[in-house]
Formats: C-alpha cells, sequence, structure tokens
C-alpha cells in the first residue's frame, strides 16, 4: 500500500499510525498484526485508502477518533484541518480556526456509531501555545463542533502555571475529561463541561529521577504512566486521580533474553489500546511488542529499520465489523 509520509500498525480493532514528518513520496507498509488483514486487504468494508489521496493535499495525521482521522495540511502552524474516513473515502474541510499559534496541543473527539460524517458528531479542541518555553496559568483553547461547523474560543484559567508539551500528540479523552502532558512534571487535565483546568503531578516524584524516557497513553480506558532509566522499567495507571504502580520490571532482564543488550536503542512508542500488559517499543527503528505479564518480546522481523527520530505513534481505531456499514 502507498501513503505519503505515514506507515500503519493494525492490531485487533486498532492500528498504530507511525507519522512521518518528511513530506516525501515513498513506498510505506502496513504491519498487520490481527486476522483482518485479509478482510481489509479484499475490501469487506471498504478499499482502504492508505494515501489519502481523495483529500488531494500531502497532509500530516494528527489524531484519530472513532475510525475518523483528522489531518492537517500544515505541520506548523495548523490552520487547515479536515476529517476524514480512509475506508469510505468521504472528508470535510473544517473552517479556519480564529488564531494562529506556532504550536497546538490537540484532541479529537469524534461519537456516534456510524461510518458516515452525517452520522457522527466530533469537536476538535485545539489549545494554542505562543511560546512553549513560556509557564502560564491559562489555557487558550479553541472548540470546533459540527454541529455548528465553527469554532468557539475561550480562555481557562488554573490555579497553578503549567507548559503545555507540543510533541505532536493528540490528548487522550476519559470520561470526557482531555489529558494532555505538561513540559515539565505534570498532567493537564481540561474538563469542556465545567470549563476548568487541573494539574496532576507524575508519581513518585518523577522531577526527582533519573530518566532515559517517559511515556503517556491509554490502555483499556486508563490513563498510563511509564518511565525507565537504565536499570527499571516502571508503569503507573491513573485511578480516581491517584497513582497505582502496576509494574517494576528490570530493564536488563526484560530484554536480555531476547538478545538486546545495548538497552540505548530501545525507546517506549505507545501503550496497546486494548491490552495493557503490552507496550510498543522500537529498538534502534526496529518496532517490538513486550508483554509486561509474560516478559516476552515480539520482535516485528519483517519490517524494514526506520529511522526513528522520523516518527510518531498514535492509535487508530479503524470501525470494522458486523455493525459497520458501508
Amino acid at each position: 500500500m502507498k501513503t505519503e509520509g505515514h506507515l500503519c500498525y493494525w492490531d485487533s480493532f486498532c492500528s498504530r499510525i507511525l507519522k512521518n514528518f518528511m513530506r516525501v513520496n515513498q513506498q510505506h507498509n502496513f504491519l498487520w498484526t490481527s486476522d483482518q488483514e485479509k478482510d481489509v486487504r479484499e475490501g469487506k468494508w471498504g478499499a482502504l485508502d492508505a494515501s489519502l489521496s481523495m483529500i488531494g493535499h500531502t497532509v500530516y495525521i494528527v489524531a484519530s477518533s472513532n475510525g475518523f482521522l483528522l489531518c492537517s495540511i500544515e505541520r506548523e502552524p495548523q490552520m487547515h484541518y479536515c476529517v476524514c474516513n480512509p475506508i469510505t473515502k468521504e472528508w470535510v474541510a473544517l473552517r479556519k480556526p480564529h488564531k494562529i499559534y506556532m504550536y497546538v496541543a490537540l484532541a479529537f473527539i469524534c461519537e456516534g456509531n456510524h461510518t458516515s460524517l452525517d452520522g457522527v458528531h466530533f469537536t476538535v479542541v485545539r489549545a494554542g501555545v505562543s511560546n512553549p518555553r513560556k509557564r502560564s496559568t491559562e489555557l487558550e483553547v479553541e472548540t470546533f463542533s459540527s454541529d455548528t461547523g465553527e469554532w468557539k474560543e475561550s480562555t481557562i484559567l488554573c490555579a497553578s502555571p503549567f507548559t503545555l508539551a507540543v510533541a505532536n500528540q493528540p490528548g487522550f479523552v476519559v470520561d470526557k475529561i482531555i489529558y494532555w502532558k505538561d513540559l515539565r512534571s505534570l498532567l493537564v487535565a481540561y474538563n469542556p463541561t465545567k470549563k476548568c483546568v487541573d494539574l496532576i503531578e507524575l508519581p513518585g516524584d518523577a522531577q526527582n529521577v533519573v530518566c532515559w524516557g517517559d511515556l503517556f497513553g491509554l490502555s483499556e480506558g486508563v490513563i498510563h504512566y511509564a518511565r525507565h532509566n537504565n536499570c527499571y522499567l516502571e508503569v503507573w495507571v491513573l485511578m480516581k486521580a491517584q497513582w497505582e504502580r502496576t509494574h517494576k520490571l528490570s530493564f536488563a532482564m526484560m530484554f536480555r533474553q531476547h538478545g538486546l543488550n545495548e538497552y540505548k536503542g530501545l525507546s517506549m512508542k505507545a501503550f496497546h489500546p486494548f491490552d495493557s500488559r503490552r507496550m510498543l517499543f522500537t529498538w534502534h527503528g526496529r518496532p517490538l511488542w513486550f508483554d509486561l505479564e509474560s516478559r516476552k518480546a515480539d520482535i516485528v522481523s519483517h519490517h524494514p529499520i526506520c529511522n526513528q527520530l522520523l516518527y510518531d505513534y498514535f492509535v487508530y481505531e479503524g470501525r470494522f465489523g458486523s455493525s459497520a456499514s458501508y
């Protein structure tokens, strides 16, 4: 399958999309990890347009929800968005936002049990970041609703200052609360209904711990946080605004049995959205799944090694199955 600047990992009813930040035309691959590969390839639910060619532009995929993709024509500043279904090839351009920000933190929420844009309601939330190095007590938000077709501006005050991380990762939504990562050691929890912002400290005094890498994500509907150094990998879940540690594993023992002795080449990339036991790593650009319970790694040996600095990972939940109507 051909696509402009994207690689996709499909897993059960979801996929991991690796976003290439280089605007080049090249051959990319889908890594199928479920038995639905044959159905999708044969067009059981429609012909997947991996290149998103129906849009007519080279686009950056910036978020996904419920089988739909949120795309931007620009990498930054983002001012032209569209929402599309890569299988039905239906897409719609959104009205331009009111303000220009060099960086934005995004959230995309699509609700409804239908594959047509007319049958779903979607919301795009963009939090503007004028200066990513300056802490602020204000959250400047623009919200687009498919019901009105308009952007609505609002400014929410927070009791303490924060700085949103602008790492091209969409926010995660749990019980209608949007979670973004702070540039330091906080989670920013925005409640669009109550129009309030809360700050949640990361677990275990993370700011005082030597950390080689950390990861924030969503699995089984619960916020997860992981970090590692040269000794340990630790994983927490956020339950009722409190962190509970679920795993502390020896980093050396995790991968030595698989012949991976150079830990500096390892990078955490994603939590499996439907299986909290599994995490996605890359080793010198090669993806692998690691099971936190069995301590087993599943290296995707047939995938070509790529420069991991050029890619990012997020979840695409494809609407496949008998409930889908195309």
